[in-house]
């Protein structure tokens, strides 16, 4: 797709300000998880799985928004009982909370996810 000189800045800008965030989960343990997780799926027929840099980055991303979500959430339900500490209660009633909206949220949960990927390549087109 051709880009105007305009938009094709706007997207470099992005990308530069995307490489340079600072995410909390350490590079070394969201790999670590990752080879973990592809192992798993080997088999002697396929051999090992090899992942680009920027499908770990958009993981990565991905996967700390979603920490960080479900953290204000249970926040949210430890403030909702007087609380400042979130107990395993708070989490339980969060799950209790997305289970009911499970539906609603899954779709929710996709197209936040397709976002984030977007984003972080760089792309105006939707991925599904």
């Amino acid at each position: 797709m051709k880009y105007t000189r305009g938009v094709e800045r706007e997207i470099q800008d992005e990308q530069l300000k995307m490489s340079k965030e600072i995410l909390s989960i350490p590079k070394a343990s969201m790999l670590a998880i990752l080879k973990d997780t592809l192992e798993a799926f080997e088999t002697p027929d396929t051999g090992p799985f090899k992942i680009s840099r920027d499908a770990v980055h958009v993981l990565h991303t991905v996967a700390e928004a979603a920490a960080v979500e479900a953290l204000s959430l249970w926040n949210k339900s430890a403030i909702h009982g007087k609380r400042v500490t979130v107990q395993l209660k708070d989490i339980q009633h969060v799950r209790a909370m997305c289970h009911e909206l499970s539906p609603g949220l899954l779709d929710l949960l996709r197209a936040d996810a397709a976002k984030a990927l977007r984003q972080c390549t760089g792309r105006g087109e939707d991925v599904d």
